[in-house]
């Protein structure tokens, strides 16, 4: 069994399956979960509405939770039980079992979604969520809202066998744990967890050969911008600021794929001593650290920024020179093979003269 953990420590349970869980298992699927929990961080600050959307698509800004148990029977583990097709444990440390390669897939993410079509599995995805706009075709599959309010009836209509959900959906695992129907946690945090799912996803859907081509291919063309960016000496690289939101001004650190795409684009996360993935900075400590650049992908962020129209800004040298790129939120903000884009985007917008 491979094991994808997500951290902390839970406990494991059985009961036997009945009504909608048996005739799940008739269909040859079995999931059987394993709870850990990650503590919240604390000291969360209020959050202003407007805000919801922005932190809604940062996956990393959910807490991997724990969820309901389904499993299978003590006459089903015994000698005469057919070998499941399957057993993977996902990003929060449950193990999911299918009996068979899924067939009508419904993804919670549009990142998942993604990376399902990239690997040819979707014409096996029959639902997605409200923002899954990529690629074209995504657009034509049943819309079942989002993360934060997943419309059960729409789903279990679909009669999906398999769930691809993100984390801090768990009274959503709870429920389709009570259905029967199996759901899988992908959660990645950092840049090689990115690349990782990719793999992990191919193998529970049976595209294990096009999950290692795409990996690769992602892993030549980081590996080829990194030979590129090997022309910049240490001290010429460029402080880049990214700006998660404006009011309060928050920005991304260490242990989030944004800090490692600024990175891997050869920037200077002024924010490296970040004590969060995602948290408030303050401007004091952005006009002492001087940011060279600013990363946005909010156009009115950009507007205010390029026209030098943010009071207290003035002095940021980025500010000045009107070094500002507005970036494409579904290529930095969603972790899929399209933030390998957005990196050598980023690349491009810092060193122009060295990669093209």
């Amino acid at each position: 069994m491979e094991k994808w953990r997500g951290g902390g420590s839970g406990t494991v349970g059985v009961r036997r399956l009945t009504g909608a869980h048996a005739a799940r298992r008739a269909r040859g699927v079995t999931v059987a979960c394993r709870a850990r929990g990650v503590p919240r961080p604390g000291g969360a600050s209020r959050v202003p509405v407007g805000m919801v959307a922005v932190l809604a698509v940062l996956a990393v800004a959910l807490v991997l939770g724990g969820c309901a148990w389904v499993g299978r029977s003590a006459e089903d583990r015994g000698a005469g039980a057919p070998q499941p097709w399957l057993k993977m444990e996902d990003w929060a440390g449950r193990e999911v079992v299918l009996g068979h390669r899924p067939e009508r897939i419904v993804s919670f993410a549009p990142s998942n979604t993604e990376i399902l079509f990239a690997l040819g599995a979707g014409d096996r995805v029959v639902g997605v969520t409200d923002f899954c706009n990529y690629p074209e075709e995504a657009k034509t599959r049943t819309r079942l809202g989002g993360a934060l309010n997943p419309n059960l009836e729409k789903l279990t209509a679909l009669q999906p066998d398999l769930v691809l959900c993100i984390g801090g959906m768990d009274q959503f695992l709870a429920k389709l744990g009570e259905l029967g129907i199996p759901a899988f946690v992908v959660q990645p945090t950092d840049l090689q967890d990115v690349l990782r799912s990719v793999e992990v996803i191919g193998r529970l859907v049976g595209e294990e050969q096009r999950a290692r081509d795409l990996v690769a291919d992602l892993r030549g063309r980081l590996g080829r911008l990194q030979e590129a960016l090997a022309a910049v000496p240490a001290d010429k690289r460029v402080r880049v600021f990214y700006e998660v939101w404006h009011d309060p001004l928050m920005t991304a650190g260490p242990g989030s794929f944004i800090h490692d795409a600024l990175v891997a684009a050869g920037g200077v996360n002024v924010a490296a001593d970040a004590p969060k993935p995602f948290c408030e900075y303050s401007l004091e400590s952005l006009i002492q650290k001087d940011p060279q650049a600013i990363v946005t992908t909010m156009p009115e962020s950009y507007e205010a920024l390029k026209s030098k129209k943010r009071p207290g800004w003035e002095k940021v040298t980025a500010v000045r020179e009107g070094r500002i790129l507005l970036l494409d939120p579904d290529l930095i903000t969603r972790p899929g093979p399209r933030l390998v884009e957005a990196i050598e985007q980023l690349a491009r917008f810092l060193y122009p003269d060295v990669v093209r």
